[in-house]
């Protein structure tokens, strides 16, 4: 986090809050989530893991296409896994 400075708040929700920040070089304006540190988070000197709930379901197609809707807390829980998939461990520090 030495590299961003932290401008204000943009948004908060069950899990952290997100934020406005300036990188001190480039001065590109980025938003960072803060995912507050519990049990189910662990951060090794290369990675950051979350603990989660084992689903033996089967693939995540097969939920959508036989499952029909998802719960609001669902679609939050896939968001927060896309996020971490889809963004280079990198720009989540």
């Amino acid at each position: 986090m030495e590299k961003y400075q932290i401008i204000k708040d943009l948004g908060a929700g069950s899990f952290g809050v997100t934020k406005l920040c300036r990188h001190e070089e480039t001065k590109e304006l980025v938003a960072i989530k803060f995912i507050e540190r519990g049990p189910q988070v662990i951060l090794t000197t290369t990675h950051l893991a979350m603990v989660m709930e084992y689903a033996a379901g089967g693939e995540l197609f097969e939920r959508i296409y036989h499952g029909g809707r998802f719960s609001e807390d669902e679609v939050y829980y896939l968001s927060t896994l896309y996020l971490f998939h889809a963004t280079p461990f990198t720009q989540l520090l």
